[in-house]
């Protein structure tokens, strides 16, 4: 009799160990889950910005510092595109003249800030921020957050023919 309530016993913590590592692998993998899915949105949406952006020959607006989320430029198809950051969500509207409608790229945007260089391989410093008509190359910066998951992607883009 005691031979099988040791033989129970060990059975028993070999289960309860069992267990823990189900649960611990479980939990794993959800919030691996829940990253893929985040840093997949934020890859989407920046793959779509930088695209279009590669294409264009220039900004149409000067940046506002007011508002360093949003971007307006003529792609190469000789479409107006702009994005800009409305309650969180990514937006992109094309053939528009306002910051308004368009379609979601992403939600749950917690940053989205365009930069605007110019390169000269004679100065000093290669780059210099300055105003957004006259760049010859944009960074965007894009963050997207939901719960405890983000994702941080950064890209700069020489515009076309310039």
């Amino acid at each position: 009799m005691a031979e099988m309530l040791v033989a129970i016993l060990v059975g028993l913590l070999v289960m309860v160990g069992l267990h823990q590592m189900f649960v611990a692998s479980l939990t794993s993998q959800t919030t691996t889950s829940f990253q893929v899915e985040v840093d997949r949105k934020a890859q989407v949406a920046m793959d779509d910005i930088i695209a279009r952006l590669r294409g264009s020959s220039g900004v149409l607006v000067d940046h506002d510092p007011a508002h360093p989320d949003r971007i307006a430029f003529t792609d190469q198809d000789g479409q107006e595109v702009r994005y800009w950051v409305d309650s969180g969500n990514l937006r992109r509207a094309l053939g528009a003249t306002s910051y308004s409608g368009g379609a979601v790229l992403a939600s749950n945007v917690g940053e989205l800030v365009f930069t605007y260089y110019w390169w000269n391989p004679t100065a000093a410093r290669e780059e210099e921020t300055l105003s957004a008509s006259a760049a010859k190359r944009v960074r965007a910066r894009l963050k997207v957050q939901e719960g405890n998951n983000s994702s941080l992607l950064q890209s700069t883009v020489r515009l076309r023919n310039k």
